[in-house]
């Protein structure tokens, strides 16, 4: 294991230097309070013990650090090209660029060097429109048509107001410190007004009002949660305030918010790697704002009719005979079902996941099946994972043609202890990847199938030292469900243009609205504590641009039974 290998530094003396926190991928949201350590030989064999043969643990003792944030410096000079204003600092350049009238985008390159700006979220161009730049000896005002920024000079800080004509600028939105790095971190620290509310960032079993917690945004699934779970299976990096303005925060790698809770005047987002922008988003009403927050990463489009009605689901059914009973149950006792979801029986058994095609022997002809469904009014919607068993029939081809996700020698990362059994992961960041799914689907479809249930694309099992083509999983984890998504969406439109996808999927990111996806909550717990915590999630998500989604009524696993 090349990571964990110690240098030889004596005679039978070893050591291993590192920064614990990147080492291990700690969040700066969580404290380290001891470690514990196991130490081989290079054949694998354990050593190390204490002197009475106990496992070593440490506790970690944390020293103050102060002054470790690194804050803008002084202006230096600025320049203008058409609706981009450049501000150049002691070392940090700043390019402002107005997308509209009511939608700027702030990008810091702290060593003060542009660099091109991948985004898999944003799809709005900006628009060729009239700035205004004006030149004051303590600052600089950059007006938009509806929108004024100024930019003080010593030292660099921004604030963003909505244009009065005649009367004096006042600001919706300031900088508290404005951009930072701090150890290998960056981010942005804004003011919070005393009585300033913050809605959106996705899909949590919190608060509806955000102002006063703190938070990873790094997809999680988690089991059997209920009220209180902050983290779930979908992050968006995007917040409306009510003082009415949005920020879209664009870098997709681990982010973590802070909204007043560690200081009760400062917002701060900070994330691990790569180029920072965010984007300033300004409106009249909330509508205004979801309105421009969707304009700049893609609206919603509607769902097939069906998708609107009652969809059956449990885990599952075994055969076709079981599952067309529980339709003519609910048939003859007048519930009016639309939809039927299929859990992983259908293609076998957790063994044969990533099969993604029909267990004959218990679904005998899927042809007919799926006619005797339509023929009642009922859809079906059966359930994928890019997650493949070695003991399923897809795992043998995608491991020689390396299609699944690798270790750091670049073979297949094999997920021993995956509950399904040991697996693979698809690397669906490959167009080959996206060709060999797509035919599995594309089979389904033409036999009937009318809706996708795509589930654990949090990913759910996402090892830290796992690769994929487009980078680390780390680094790329965020954007694993965006992708699958998109695949579908183009797929149905480049060769089923006049049908609408309903992907009921689990996990998602900024801009997975626009790529038919229909969520759902995840695995909440059968409590009441799970089933109330839910008006919070979908306010929460329809505030993050996500304009439908449901979750499991009855819950899904385990919880106390009460009254309730």
């Amino acid at each position: 294991d090349l990571p964990a290998a110690m240098r030889k530094i004596g005679d039978n003396r070893f050591e291993k230097r590192m920064l614990v926190s990147d080492y291990f991928h700690v969040p700066p949201t969580e404290e380290i309070k001891a470690m514990a350590f196991v130490f081989r030989n290079e054949n694998g064999s354990k050593v190390g013990k204490t002197l009475d043969n106990k496992d070593i643990f440490v506790d970690v003792v944390i020293k103050p650090s102060s002054g470790k944030k690194k804050f803008l410096s002084n202006y230096q000079n600025h320049f203008q090209k058409g609706e981009i204003l450049y501000i150049k600092g002691d070392t940090t350049l700043i390019k402002i660029q107005a997308f509209n009238s009511d939608i700027v985008k702030v990008s810091y390159f702290p060593d003060g060097v542009e660099r091109a700006d991948t985004s898999y979220s944003v799809i709005l161009k900006s628009e060729s429109i009239l700035i205004k730049v004006e030149n004051q000896p303590e600052y600089i005002d950059f007006i938009t048509g509806s929108m004024q920024l100024r930019i003080n000079k010593f030292p660099i800080k921004i604030s963003y107001g909505k244009v009065n004509s005649g009367q004096k600028f006042q600001a919706f939105l300031k900088d508290e410190a404005g951009f930072f790095t701090e150890l290998n971190y960056k981010g942005f620290r804004f003011e919070v007004q005393p009585d300033e509310a913050f809605y959106g960032s996705g899909s949590r079993a919190t608060a509806l009002n955000k102002r006063g917690q703190k938070f990873n945004s790094y997809n999680t699934a988690s089991y059997g949660y209920r009220s209180g779970a902050s983290v779930l299976n979908v992050n968006i990096p995007f917040l409306i305030s009510s003082k009415l303005y949005g920020i879209y925060f664009e870098n997709f790698t681990p982010g973590y918010f802070d909204i007043a809770s560690s200081n009760s005047n400062v917002l701060e987002y900070k994330v691990e790697t790569g180029l920072l922008s965010c984007f300033i988003i300004n409106g009249n009403s909330f509508d205004d704002l979801l309105s421009r927050y969707t304009l700049l990463t893609g609206r919603q489009p509607l769902p097939p009719r069906w998708a609107l009605g009652f969809i059956q689901s449990k885990y599952g059914y075994k055969t076709d005979e079981e599952a067309l009973s529980i339709v003519d149950r609910l048939k003859s006792e007048k519930f009016p079902l639309d939809g039927l979801v299929l859990d992983l029986y259908w293609f076998g058994s957790p063994k044969t996941m990533g099969n993604l095609d029909w267990d004959t022997e218990m679904f005998k002809s899927p042809k007919t099946f799926i006619k005797k469904l339509k023929d009642n009014g009922v859809h079906l919607i059966p359930i994928t994972e890019t997650f493949i068993a070695k003991t399923s029939s897809s795992y043998e081809f995608l491991n020689s043609s390396k299609l699944l996700a690798k270790n750091e020698s670049g073979n297949t990362y094999v997920l021993e202890k995956f509950w399904a059994g040991p697996s693979g992961l698809l690397d669906i960041y490959q167009p080959q990847v996206q060709e060999w799914m797509w035919k599995k689907y594309k089979k389904q479809i033409d036999l009937g199938v009318d809706g996708w249930w795509c589930d654990l694309g949090e990913p759910e099992s996402h090892p830290i030292d796992m690769v994929h083509s487009l980078g680390s999983a780390r680094y790329v984890h965020n954007l694993y469900s965006l992708f699958w998504a998109e695949m579908l969406a183009r797929k149905y439109k480049e060769e089923y243009p006049s049908m609408r996808l309903f992907n009921l999927i689990r996990s998602g990111y900024a801009g997975m609205q626009r790529y038919n996806t229909f969520p759902w909550s995840g695995d909440i717990q059968r409590s009441y504590s799970g089933l109330s915590t839910q008006v919070q999630i979908m306010l929460s998500m329809g505030m993050s641009g996500v304009a439908y989604m449901h979750s499991d009524l009855g819950g899904f696993t385990g919880g106390p039974k009460n009254q309730e």
